[in-house]
């Protein structure tokens, strides 16, 4: 990058075009996308056909299922 710029032969507006809706690099739907509601059941009804309900068959656990590991890997106080 060049420490200094030389605008004294620029154009006010040059790229301007009055009434264009500009185009964001991203691509962008001008409308959401309107989703119909989701049946929890039948979402769930394939995992649970493949045997997910066997993997926890009493449920998620309420304590967690091992000790967190004391060693540090990251100290951001240095």
């Amino acid at each position: 990058m060049k420490d200094e710029y030389d605008f004294s032969i620029a154009q006010r507006g040059k790229f301007f075009r009055e009434g264009v809706r500009p185009a964001p690099p991203v691509h962008l739907d001008p409308e959401p996308i309107e989703r119909p509601p989701v049946d929890i059941d039948e979402f769930w009804a394939k995992p649970d056909a493949l045997g997910g309900r066997d993997f926890l068959p009493d449920g998620i656990p309420d304590d967690s299922p091992a000790e967190p590991d004391p060693r540090v890997f990251f100290d951001f106080d240095e």
